[in-house]
């Protein structure tokens, strides 16, 4: 927990942009990589407050107003475009909590110390929760998916749940010369063009030591941590949430050279199916849409019907409007991008060599 404090107030008075590509720009005084942000995109060309998107502060106390009314654990005023979730009800003019303000402009996340430290994967969740709404604005989803490249320009998307072996095909992929999008989310486009998403990712024993990744002693302790804890009943209350726990990495970091690509036209999705049985099905372009948005539900569950996100559209009606045709694009989205590329299902374990078997 030291580590961590030191870590954002640190970062408090130093101000991160970073641009999602030429349509989110992200203005926070938190590092990036801390919010499981991407770090590894050039700034905006510039650089002030007014111009971005999305800011996300770490501010000192989240206060409620006593005229504000109460909606399951929330904090607000009729047709307002400001919320607050204090740490307790009982406790509300502690300070202690996180904001949300103008969910359809130029959107504040503001949220204290103590909140963060404790409840870091509800803060995240928020974060992209919004990020995805302004996303979908400008017709382009965020894909539970890694994205590889053979020559730089023709893509193919791997679509998976969580630890079915996304990050050990990446892993094998650049290993062997590709080049790599994304390990973990990739952006779609309706016009079929994938986008880079560099977050740092999560790497287990396995991963360091199939790999002979470059690692200290504190980064086995820490990736033998992340099994050990994850495998608990109840996790301890002074421990920090899941997203804290586990080995955390930019790709960079671990081969001597990775060929990055910031951008490819999607040539053909996979998705990753563990099975007993290993094959390569072709399937149709409907029914692979209906995979890929069903994988996103689960798999980034807190992305969807975000409480907060609620809470903004129940003292604020009008704002569902919004919410709603956010959502309804992102099914545009993925039908127009998965239109004109070819469709596999592989099932297997050793989804890397069976990738492998396709023609590229």
């Amino acid at each position: 927990m030291l580590d961590m404090t030191m870590h954002i107030r640190s970062a408090y008075k130093s101000a991160f942009r970073l641009a999602i590509h030429d349509f989110v720009s992200i203005q926070t005084n938190i590092n990036p990589s801390f919010l499981d942000l991407p770090s590894l995109y050039l700034p905006p060309s510039t650089n002030s407050l007014c111009e971005a998107d999305l800011i996300l502060e770490y501010v000192n106390n989240v206060q409620v107003e006593k005229n504000m009314n109460h909606f399951s654990g929330f904090f607000g005023k009729e047709n307002s475009d400001f919320i607050i979730k204090p740490c307790s009800p009982h406790f509300k003019l502690a300070g202690m909590g996180y904001a949300l303000k103008d969910l359809d402009g130029k959107t504040f996340i503001r949220f204290t110390f103590p909140y963060l430290a404790k409840f870091r994967g509800e803060i995240i969740d928020l974060c992209y929760s919004v990020l995805l709404l302004k996303l979908l604005c400008r017709n382009v989803t965020i894909i539970h998916s890694a994205c590889i490249s053979f020559d730089g320009e023709k893509a193919t998307l791997i679509v998976a749940g969580h630890d079915v072996g996304k990050t050990a095909l990446v892993l094998s992929a650049i290993r062997d010369g590709f080049y790599v999008l994304s390990d973990d989310f990739t952006l779609l486009d309706s016009s079929a063009n994938a986008y880079s998403y560099m977050k740092p990712i999560t790497l287990t024993p396995y991963h360091l030591r199939a790999f002979k990744l470059k690692c200290t002693f504190k980064d086995l302790l820490i990736a033998h941590m992340k099994r050990h804890i994850s495998g608990l009943p109840v996790i301890p209350p002074y421990l920090p949430t899941s997203p804290s726990i586990g080995l955390r990495k930019q790709i960079t970091d671990l081969f001597d050279q990775v060929k990055i690509v910031r951008k490819a036209k999607l040539e053909q999705i996979v998705i990753l199916q563990k099975s007993p049985e290993e094959a390569i099905e072709e399937i149709e372009h409907e029914q692979m849409s209906g995979k890929i948005l069903a994988i996103n539900r689960l798999s980034l569950s807190g992305f969807y019907n975000n409480p907060a996100i609620v809470a903004y559209t129940y003292f604020n009606p009008s704002i569902r409007t919004y919410v709603k045709n956010c959502y309804e694009r992102e099914e545009m989205i993925v039908s127009k991008a998965v239109k004109n590329s070819r469709c596999f299902l592989i099932k297997g374990s050793n989804f890397y060599n069976l990738l492998k078997k396709l023609t590229w």
